[in-house]
């Protein structure tokens, strides 16, 4: 089951790498799920305080342009709920922790919270390494874009 949350301009959050890596099988799983679809350039699971919440792991996936953010997150919400049902039958030991799954389309100028997820360093899957490296170059200026430097 999934919520959908939304974030306020102007609201406050921390993002960051979490103290302690993903479980192997899970790390696994959600490579799996990410892998599966075509239209994912990157993911990453930084760790993000919403405010008034504890922190939680969250896998954020970078969409290629044109893609549609609804339908990627509908297939992708699936697959980690799946996924983790399939983790605890197969290795009932290890913790396993709900995660929300945030699209990002890369067809418009990344926000502030994208782009600091970007400068988490928690990438999981790097598909698309030039647009992974134009996110982590970060905003440039109009004349900049124009000229292609």
């Amino acid at each position: 089951m999934s919520e959908r949350g939304e974030v306020v301009a102007g609201q406050e959050l921390s993002v960051g790498a979490a103290k302690e890596p993903l479980p192997p099988p899970v790390e696994e799983m959600l490579l799996e799920v990410v892998q599966a679809r075509d239209d994912v350039a990157f993911a990453s699971v930084p760790m993000i305080a919403f405010p008034g919440q504890v922190p939680e792991r969250v896998l954020v996936v970078f969409l290629r342009g044109g893609s549609d953010p609804e339908a990627a997150l509908g297939a992708l919400s699936a697959g980690v709920a799946a996924g983790f049902e399939a983790v605890a039958a197969v290795h009932p030991g290890v913790a396993i922790e709900p995660m929300a799954v945030m699209p990002v389309p890369l067809d418009r100028p990344l926000d502030g919270l994208a782009q600091a997820v970007v400068m988490t360093d928690t990438h999981l899957l790097v598909a698309d390494v030039g647009a992974w490296q134009r996110a982590r170059r970060g905003p440039q200026p109009w004349w900049r874009r124009m000229l292609g430097w």
